[in-house]
């Protein structure tokens, strides 16, 4: 801190962007209010782009920092002097705690953390040699009183995506699609991604969210569909089980063994389902049960198959009933219901 010169450390895993800003977020927690202004080195985690006039932080940085409320004015590149206060501060954590430690073998980053802790304290609280007072005390009096307070919740990481939106009006982040309003079709929109939720973004205006869900498949809000599309959108799973139900077992099960394949979208077995489904209106239930009966029996679940075994099926029917109809009805060696009283 400016004034006070009080400090804070943590051991951290890595220096990667996640764990860069989880440190600002604890060191904001244990000063118990925000500065005006962060000066950090120029590291790659933090910093995009170092410029003695105009430096570009990371994009998930600066949203902590507007979470926050505080400015981030970067060092220039190898200018030391410019954050003085630090350098010595990394002198004093060196001699009072890290030379104390550096002989204890530590199992787990909060385990050294524990043991961190204090001799932080104790540094913070060590009297210093010019000047009266301690760390600790010069802090309360005189930085303490001139932080911003706190927000109302602590910064939720957050990683930002660009991307265009497809013709499917889908995006992919990790294994699962995630649609947004197909008005944005061939458009850039810019992705929010947190431990929780997605957020879209056009223009720094909010255009959708998702709950996150890592599971592989597709998630889509029926008012990101056009309007042809709603249409189609109205048959899920259970509507369609349903219908499967009334024409019978046999479609029944097949219905279920297309939903149980795992390796394709739910989206993609509702589809096929329904296209299966629909061949009663041209078939009639009847038949399209002989034809799922059949697909049971033989492990078959392609739509064109079961269209391939109801075609021939009406084409033997045909037949049988061309043949009987071309029967001569009267014939010496025909016995009619007569004989058998």
């Amino acid at each position: 801190m400016g004034a006070s010169n009080f400090i804070y450390c943590e051991a951290t895993a890595t220096q990667s962007l996640h764990h860069w800003i989880a440190s600002h977020c604890r060191t904001f927690a244990y000063l118990g209010g925000v500065p005006v202004v962060v000066i950090p080195d120029n590291l790659k985690s933090g910093v995009t782009k170092a410029h003695r006039y105009d430096p570009q932080a990371n994009r998930s940085y600066e949203d902590m920092a507007h979470h926050y409320g505080v400015s981030i004015m970067p060092t220039r590149g190898y200018s030391p002097k410019d954050k003085a206060k630090v350098e010595n501060a990394v002198l004093q954590v060196e001699r009072r705690i890290l030379a104390k430690l550096r002989d204890r073998i530590f199992f787990s980053i909060e385990e050294m953390n524990r043991a961190i802790k204090p001799l932080l304290e104790a540094l913070n609280e060590r009297p210093f040699q010019k000047l009266e007072g301690t760390r600790k005390k010069l802090f309360l009096n005189l930085d303490k009183p001139a932080l911003n307070s706190l927000p109302e919740h602590p910064y939720e990481f957050a990683t930002w995506l660009s991307t265009r939106l497809d013709h499917g009006y889908h995006v992919t982040v990790g294994a699962r699609d995630y649609s947004a309003p197909y008005l944005y079709i061939g458009k850039k929109i810019d992705i929010r991604v947190t431990e929780k939720t997605l957020e879209f973004f056009y223009q720094a205006k909010r255009i959708a969210c998702h709950i996150r869900n890592d599971k592989p498949g597709r998630l889509t809000l029926n008012e990101h569909r056009p309007e042809a599309h709603r249409e189609h959108a109205k048959w899920n799973q259970e509507t369609l089980l349903e219908w499967a139900g009334r024409v019978g077992i046999e479609t029944t099960q097949l219905a279920l063994a297309i939903f149980n394949e795992c390796h394709s979208f739910i989206e993609q077995k509702e589809r096929r389902v329904l296209g299966i489904l629909r061949l009663s209106n041209s078939y009639g239930d009847f038949r399209l049960e002989a034809a799922c009966r059949f697909a049971n029996l033989h492990h078959i679940k392609r739509y064109e198959r079961i269209v391939d075994f109801i075609k021939n099926q009406v084409v033997q029917c045909n037949k049988q009933e061309t043949i009987t109809k071309n029967l001569p009805q009267q014939h010496e060696f025909i016995r009619g219901a007569d004989y058998y009283h």
